[in-house]
C-alpha cells in the first residue's frame, strides 16, 4: 500500500464524515443523499488525479 493511496483514503473519509455528520445533525441527510453521492465522487476523483501527479 503506497502512501498516496493512504492519504487519499484519509481525505475521502474526512470529507464524507464532515459533510454527512452536518447533514445528519440538520436532519436533512435523506434530502441531500444525491449531493452526498456527488461529493464523494468529486473528492475521490480529485484525490486520484492529485495522486497521479506525484508518481
Amino acid at each position: 500500500m503506497n502512501i498516496w493511496f493512504g492519504i487519499q483514503l484519509v481525505l475521502l473519509a474526512a470529507a464524507v464524515l464532515t459533510f454527512a455528520s452536518g447533514w445528519i445533525w440538520n436532519g436533512a441527510l435523506a434530502r441531500d443523499i444525491r449531493s452526498v453521492t456527488l461529493l464523494v465522487l468529486t473528492v475521490f476523483s480529485a484525490s486520484i488525479s492529485l495522486g497521479h501527479l506525484f508518481f
